[in-house]
């Protein structure tokens, strides 16, 4: 994990950030309800 960017002024930040295909995504940790563990997907028939 890299040290969070320093802005003069700025509170430091926290991210979670996740992988979907090749792109990189974060979402500020404050704005997150729940992590819920990823399971394989259920076929339904």
């Amino acid at each position: 994990m890299s040290d969070p960017v320093k802005t003069p002024g700025a509170e430091p930040a926290q991210y979670l950030t996740f992988l979907l295909g090749s792109e990189m995504f974060a979402l500020g940790i404050l704005a997150i309800k729940e992590i819920i563990e990823y399971r394989n997907p259920t076929r339904c028939r």
